[in-house]
């Protein structure tokens, strides 16, 4: 045992600890199967955006808009922070490493269940971070989604718990903060396997959930505990039997996306409440300033920083390709339709009908696919015509995408047999009625207005993608076309909200 665990154990067995609790088994929380969506475009023909200009004059001015796309594309904004103390080898434009687990100074019983995981080598973030929180340093780590960062922080925290001999007696020692419950669960996987040969408890408590099944597996002791920020900040509050105090280690994955999700203050009252003498590791799949800020609240110590991406060329991992088709609002639903019905059977694709609020949104819409060792994924991107300047600041975030064209011969001829299916069954139409309305509404909350702009939308086109003959009438709710035209001159020396620009793709980091 290290001296620094050493130093942990003392400190422990100096909080006091709860009654010794009836023999009761604990029972784990049982982790949602995620369904993966499938599907490999076999009926796209991948086209490079130097070729010839199309004869048809519709295609000719979409051409030029992506040559303007092409010149006004470029500058880099990621973070350059210099690395203290970590390893400088490994680099380069592969995640892996040569570099096996069993070199790691790790128990048998995580060894075992690294192996039963089908793991091997490490990854540049695993290599590189995981012998420094070994040592119960903090760390600051920056690593694109996918990039094997979960088991970067949970072989540590499994370690620390393991040589410290915690029980659930002692209550939490570690809390790993996830910005949503989707990936609370992936992580709660993750830990569930990787705790296999160990003795330690693990449950999560997310938003959504039963609140009172939560508290009483809480109250039973909870070793590791994954949770979303304000189901945490609850249970710290108002859960009687929960103890934290013997708290070892905060985790935080995924920094820019809680950030994103408004829970700033729930994490500052987070940080509050939890005891100040522990191990943080932060993780992040983008550096901005509002993180760096965010980071100087959950560490009490300089931390090292590692970023394994600072260098790359592009953001996403190798083996995903990634591809976007421009589709018109009155044949997206077609397209769709025709595109899922030849691929049901295919795996690793994710689609976006729908375009991301920003580039950062459309990085983790990716990074759900293409992970691990040699992962092999497809992204495909659904755009409007008038939306092709999204693409600006998707180069300009490090996002490499191609187009793809769809076979207008292959698309079923089906609109008119689905507006009168949709006319005729009372539930379909109100089913397409709020997807209708909700659609509207989403596309009205995008921040980059410059683009993604509800009032130029053709609404008899959007309506026919639901299967409409015209526009439904719905409460929208949103501003005329008159209160935004007299907006739009103001509007537009302020920019958007996010600060979001062709040289600033994730917005509100370049401050002065």
């Amino acid at each position: 045992m290290s001296q620094s665990e050493k130093g942990k154990m003392k400190k422990m067995k100096k909080r006091k600890n709860r009654p010794n609790p009836e023999e009761e088994e604990d029972e784990e929380v049982a982790a949602v199967n995620d369904e993966e969506i499938g599907g490999q475009s076999e009926n796209f023909e991948e086209r490079e955006e130097e070729e010839a200009p199309k004869a048809k004059k519709k295609k000719k001015k979409v051409k030029e808009t992506k040559d303007e796309i092409d010149e006004e594309a470029g500058g880099e904004s990621a973070k350059e922070v210099e690395e203290k103390e970590a390893p400088k080898s490994n680099k380069g434009s592969s995640i892996m490493t040569p570099e096996p687990f069993a070199k790691l100074p790790i128990s048998k019983e995580t060894m075992m269940a690294i192996r039963e995981m089908g793991f091997e080598n490490m990854t540049q973030i695993q290599a590189r971070a995981i012998p420094h929180l070994l040592q119960g340093k903090d760390v600051m780590g920056a690593a694109q989604t996918g990039s094997g960062k979960t088991l970067a922080f949970l072989i540590p925290a499994v370690e620390l718990l393991h040589h410290l001999k915690f029980t659930h007696w002692n209550g939490t020692g570690v809390i790993i903060i996830c910005p949503t419950r989707e990936l609370a669960i992936q992580t709660h996987r993750v830990a569930k396997d990787l705790l296999k040969y160990h003795s330690q408890t693990l449950g999560y408590v997310i938003g959504g959930a039963a609140r009172r099944g939560e508290a009483e597996h809480l109250a039973k002791g909870v070793n590791v505990l994954v949770a979303t920020p304000g189901r945490l900040l609850d249970h710290i509050q108002n859960t009687k039997g929960f103890i934290f105090k013997n708290l070892m280690c905060l985790i935080i994955d995924e920094a820019d996306r809680i950030l994103e999700a408004n829970f700033e203050e729930d994490m500052k009252q987070i940080f509050k409440r939890l005891p100040q003498e522990r191990q943080t590791a932060l993780f992040s799949a983008t550096q901005t300033k509002e993180v760096e800020e965010f980071a100087k609240l959950s560490f009490k110590k300089t931390p090292i920083y590692i970023g394994v991406d600072d260098d790359r060329s592009k953001v996403t991992v190798a083996g995903l390709q990634q591809g976007y088709c421009i589709v018109p609002s009155n044949k997206r639903f077609l397209v769709l339709y025709a595109f899922l019905k030849r691929n049901l059977t295919k795996k690793d694709l994710i689609i976006q009908y729908d375009p991301p609020d920003e580039p950062k949104e459309y990085i983790h819409r990716v990074g759900r696919t293409a992970r691990g060792e040699g992962g092999k994924g497809n992204a495909l991107l659904f755009l409007l015509p008038e939306e092709l300047q999204f693409l600006v600041y998707l180069k300009a975030a490090k996002v490499p995408v191609k187009e793809y064209e769809f076979d207008e011969k292959k698309v079923p001829d089906s609109q008119s047999y689905l507006e009168q299916l949709v006319g005729q069954n009372y539930y379909l139409n109100k089913s397409a009625k709020e997807a209708y309305r909700s659609y509207i509404l989403a596309y009205d909350s995008h921040s980059m207005k410059d683009i993604f702009n509800a009032h130029r939308l053709n609404m008899k086109d959007v309506a026919a993608s639901f299967c409409f003959t015209s526009p439904p009438k719905v409460n929208l709710g949103i501003e005329s076309r008159a209160s935004k035209s007299r907006k739009k001159s103001h509007n537009s020396s302020r920019g958007n909200r996010h600060g979001i620009s062709p040289n600033n793709p994730y917005g509100r980091q370049q401050r002065t």
